[in-house]
């Protein structure tokens, strides 16, 4: 584990230490608050404070797998507590952990129970934009640790396309939630231009996956760096999260005296 992982996983562990305090239960010093068999689950409180900007406060809350938080709306207008992840336009790519709608109105209170998984689950007011995050930890105290192995690039039927191959493993010691895998490639004037962001599944402790996706390469001429980021929005928490990405030099074909690295305008 790094210096700044150790770190905050020790100041979460802490955080919740201090939670449990205050709710009156006991913490023991030679125990994890999270794996002590003697705690019950807890509810921590979130409060959606309204005026002129509105906010979550507090903004960060840390609990153990299967305590709930509670989000209290103190406004006048109505919010949502939404994941961010959550795709009401289509379920079929939805990872969502929680949504309240347009339930929360002035004076309710919107709840969820984090039983099924630990990690970082960012959320919305998707009406006013205002985020939160809750850091839900593991049983334990283990935590997974997600990084791309290999990255490889493949012909196909069609010249005008390659197939891009990445590796992703879990070498931590929990499983990982489900997440994005982040394809890029950089251009001549140093940008980085987004090839495709597919989803994969839960990885268990000490496996890997092999992650697909396609690149058009129809108008592309050079060596082109190309990067894979396991979880791009850091939405797990894991115990090192220095090495989740990976970059290699992938060859387009390249014809004698073309300059390398050239992006050319689309095909009409």
């Amino acid at each position: 584990m790094s210096r700044t992982s150790h770190a905050r996983a020790s100041a979460a562990i802490a955080v919740v230490a201090v939670a449990l305090l205050a709710a009156g239960l006991p913490a023991r010093a030679d125990v994890d608050p999270c794996a002590d068999p003697e705690r019950v689950p807890v509810r921590s409180h979130v409060h959606v404070i309204d005026g002129g900007d509105p906010f979550f406060e507090p903004f960060e809350t840390v609990i153990c797998r299967g305590d709930g938080v509670d989000w209290d709306n103190h406004g006048d207008r109505i919010h949502t507590v939404t994941h961010v992840t959550c795709n009401r336009a289509d379920s079929r790519y939805d990872d969502c952990e929680f949504d309240s709608v347009f339930s929360l109105a002035p004076g309710t209170t919107f709840e969820h129970a984090f039983s099924a998984r630990s990690g970082v689950f960012d959320y919305k007011c998707t009406i006013h934009g205002f985020t939160g995050r809750i850091v839900v930890l593991d049983d334990a105290g283990t935590l997974p640790d997600l990084t791309v192995t290999a990255l490889a690039a493949h012909d196909t039927a069609s010249p005008a396309s390659k197939r891009l191959q990445a590796t992703v493993a879990n070498i931590g010691e929990a499983t990982a939630a489900a997440t994005k895998v982040s394809f890029q490639y950089r251009n001549a004037d140093g940008s980085w231009v987004d090839i495709g962001e597919p989803k994969v599944t839960a990885i268990n402790a000490g496996t890997s996956v092999q992650i697909n996706q396609s690149w058009l390469v129809a108008n592309k001429i050079g060596d082109f760096p190309v990067r894979v980021v396991i979880d791009p929005g850091r939405n797990q928490l894991e115990s090192d999260e220095g090495n989740n990405e990976l970059l290699e030099t992938i060859p387009v074909w390249l014809p004698p005296g073309i300059a390398q690295g050239v992006a050319l305008p689309e095909p009409p």
